[in-house]
């Protein structure tokens, strides 16, 4: 998450804003220019907001916490279900088979939550003005938000803001992939080292 191709945020449309007459005033540090219709936001502040976040993700896994994502709208959901579900590879087939067991009983609404046994350590957010809800309850309990705002949000809102397009699939999918992408890394380095710790202790048990 830290090595990012400018190319790759254009190719995936992530600097475009909303229209014109929605901007939010205090977007107004993330853009760059308007075009006839509506705002391009800074790539370069896009880069460093998604630095600064793949440091705060890694701090967080590494403690053993965990992040929830969130999206309703019907056009991000699949993407940002593929992407969450897809940190859960790792675990052993017979782990895997009684989850989805779990799963298929339970409504579709509800499988992002299913194997939530307590509260997250941090809720990540696409689509800020559709969560207002969950966004509310965060903040009531005291759990950090990381949002993707687009230059219609409000950024103060939030604790850690990746500016950016919140509307566009390419784009959603792009942001999704990024985090759990840093998920994955982290929880494989963790493993490998766990595994080498094990392997040190079993080499000094049998001297």
């Amino acid at each position: 998450m830290l090595n990012l191709d400018r190319n790759q945020l254009i190719e995936a449309g992530v600097q475009f804003g909303n229209l014109i007459r929605k901007r939010n005033p205090q977007m107004r540090p993330y853009i760059y220019k308007k075009s006839s219709r509506a705002h391009i936001i800074d790539l370069q502040k896009i880069i460093v907001s998604c630095q600064e976040l793949g440091k705060y993700v890694e701090s967080l896994l590494e403690k053993g916490k965990t992040i929830l994502f969130l999206s309703t709208k019907k056009q991000m959901v699949g993407s940002v279900k593929e992407q969450a579900i897809s940190t859960f590879k790792n675990l052993i087939k017979k782990e895997q088979v009684r989850l989805e067991k779990r799963r298929d009983k339970l409504n579709s609404i509800y499988e992002g939550v299913i194997n939530l046994q307590r509260k997250p350590n941090a809720l990540f957010i696409i689509g800020l003005d559709k969560e207002k809800t969950a966004f509310r309850e965060a903040k009531k309990t005291g759990i950090p938000v990381i949002a993707i705002c687009n230059t219609n949000c409000d950024p103060r809102l939030v604790d850690y803001v990746i500016p950016g397009n919140d509307r566009d699939e390419k784009s959603i999918n792009f942001f999704a992939n990024l985090v759990a992408n840093t998920i994955l890394k982290v929880k494989e380095k963790k493993e490998i080292r766990n595994s080498a710790e094990k392997e040190e202790k079993k080499v000094k048990e049998e001297f």
